[in-house]
């Protein structure tokens, strides 16, 4: 039975990933064990699941009425398995966690030792990344994501608001003058995430004026923690989240510019794959990160905004 469900996740992954080398691969097996556990797995069942050739592999009408069922029926098994081990023997396992570079840097590392302490049997795989990953195709158990959501097929849950600001240095505005409206922003230097979408165009809200501007950027990154040092390091008036510069505010190395104005908050969601695969450690860590996250300065948890 072990050997006849090895040999069906095995083809679950030759058809998600496109060939046998990239199956062999994610499986940390070589390409001569997927061949012949595929050989196998259609000998047993008398049928050709795939067709293949020098250039392209794709599965059969066989193939595709077992792919079409087959997802749900191993998750559910993978499952099962993961409910009987932890209530014998309680949480372990490994648990690959994606994030944002800098919120990974500055808060998570700490809460995820935390939370290790608390089930010291999970071992964490942590990679933090600014790209978008593809958590079924990387294997990521769960992932930290900022900003708006387009992922049907993953399940989403809101951690937190993270209310952002306009900020610079009292230096930078003893030197070039604090902006008394949004108008006045034009004539400073703005200091732009270039990988955040829609960002040329700034959002400014006062009551139920709302207007949109456009200032000069002479200095563009891509990283929120770059903009939070360029304005350290004098280059002008930007955009940020104050879970990421709560600590400067609290020093006033960075003051607030046009408090009476908001800037529209982004959202912290944590996301995995599918309701499936909600392992309990997964949801032991999802259920801790909504605790812990929501205590820090700068971000705000649901119910709360």
């Amino acid at each position: 039975m072990v050997e006849n469900t090895s040999q069906l996740e095995t083809f679950r992954k030759v058809i998600e990933h496109g060939s046998f080398s990239a199956a062999a691969r994610a499986l940390g097996i070589g390409q001569p064990a997927v061949s012949k556990q595929m050989r196998a797995l259609e000998q047993r069942l008398g049928v050709r699941l795939l067709e293949r050739n020098s250039t392209r592999l794709a599965p059969t009408s066989a193939g595709h009425a077992l792919i079409a069922r087959l997802p749900p029926i191993l998750d559910s098994l993978r499952q099962l398995e993961d409910d009987v081990t932890s209530s014998a023997l309680g949480l372990a396992g490994v648990l690959r966690v994606h994030a944002p570079v800098a919120l990974g840097e500055i808060h998570l590392t700490r809460e995820l030792l935390r939370f290790q302490k608390l089930q010291p049997r999970i071992e964490l795989d942590v990679n933090y990344d600014d790209r978008p990953v593809d958590l079924v195709k990387e294997r990521v158990d769960v992932a930290l994501r900022i900003g708006a959501l387009h992922s049907p097929e993953l399940v989403v849950r809101k951690l937190a608001d993270l209310p952002r600001i306009l900020a610079a240095t009292p230096r930078y505005l003893r030197r070039f003058g604090r902006p008394r409206t949004p108008d006045e922003l034009l004539a400073h230097n703005y200091v732009r995430n270039a990988a955040q979408a829609g960002a040329e165009i700034l959002h400014l809200r006062r009551g139920q004026q709302e207007l949109a501007l456009q200032p000069k950027s002479r200095f563009l990154v891509n990283s929120v923690a770059a903009v939070r040092d360029l304005l350290l390091a004098d280059a002008g008036i930007g955009q940020v989240s104050r879970w990421l510069v709560h600590r400067e505010l609290r020093a006033r190395r960075l003051v607030e510019v046009l408090p009476g104005f908001t800037v529209p908050p982004t959202v912290l969601h944590v996301v995995y794959p599918s309701a499936t695969l909600k392992t309990k450690r997964v949801t032991a860590l999802v259920d801790f990160l909504a605790d812990a996250l929501g205590r820090l300065p700068g971000l705000i948890p649901p119910g709360r905004a």
